[in-house]
């Protein structure tokens, strides 16, 4: 049975930042079910560590193994999102987890942080990791590998929704921030390979100059100017 670590406000020498990698380097030691045992140090390693603290080493330990059966199937090409309600009396029970999986490309964090913005969700801890995921055609996970294809793992705490309903239409704005993000990426290269082809073009073949007007100048004023 895992023990759970107790946390104090500040760490011995009053570094937060040494306080939370031991707590995920102690998350780490309690993954099980064939997660990595670097996983938790993956997944929190760069989430803020004041935001860290407020956890239980048992706490990061769950929410980690949750993510990495999260990670365990998907789709290829297409994203996955999720809305988690932890289970229990500490941390995990005043917060709702959301997960996105999906391929990495830019947008993708702004976006979510925009769509929660517009649902008025407080958020308590961002932890952003791009993977490098090996899966096999069905796109089940084989494994963490150098080789593999680079996928963003988006995991964020906001504030607890109980509400069904608000949840729902939290998951839905989610998912259509999502699929514009795949729409205007789609869109983007193609344009900007345009645009290249086209400054390409203007110096290889530059407009003419345009000839300049003549000018008249005078020393005086114009005869019709004398009344």
């Amino acid at each position: 049975m895992n023990e759970a670590v107790a946390i104090a406000p500040k760490d011995v020498d009053g570094s937060e930042d040494g306080q939370a990698r031991r707590l995920v380097t102690a998350a780490g030691a309690q993954l099980t079910g064939g997660a990595p045992k670097n996983f938790a140090e993956l997944l929190f390693g760069r989430a803020a560590p004041e935001d860290l603290v407020h956890y239980e080493a048992d706490e990061l330990a769950r929410l980690a193994q949750s993510s990495w059966e999260f990670l365990a199937e998907r789709k290829p090409g297409a994203f996955k999102l999720r809305m988690e309600q932890p289970a229990g009396d500490g941390r995990l029970g005043s917060i709702s987890v959301i997960e996105i999986i999906n391929d990495d490309k830019p947008f993708l964090l702004d976006s979510t942080m925009g769509e929660l913005a517009d649902h008025g969700l407080v958020v308590q801890l961002v932890a952003h990791p791009v993977l490098t995921v090996a899966r096999d055609p069905d796109g089940r996970l084989t494994g963490l590998s150098p080789d593999g294809k680079r996928e963003s793992l988006i995991h964020i705490h906001v504030e607890r929704v109980d509400d069904e309903a608000r949840r729902a239409k939290i998951l839905s704005g989610l998912g259509e921030a999502l699929t514009e993000v795949q729409l205007a990426v789609a869109d983007w290269r193609p344009m900007l390979a345009r645009l290249n082809e086209a400054i390409a073009d203007l110096k290889s073949r530059p407009p003419p100059l345009p000839v300049p007007s003549p000018t008249h100048s005078s020393t005086g004023p114009s005869p019709d100017s004398i009344s």
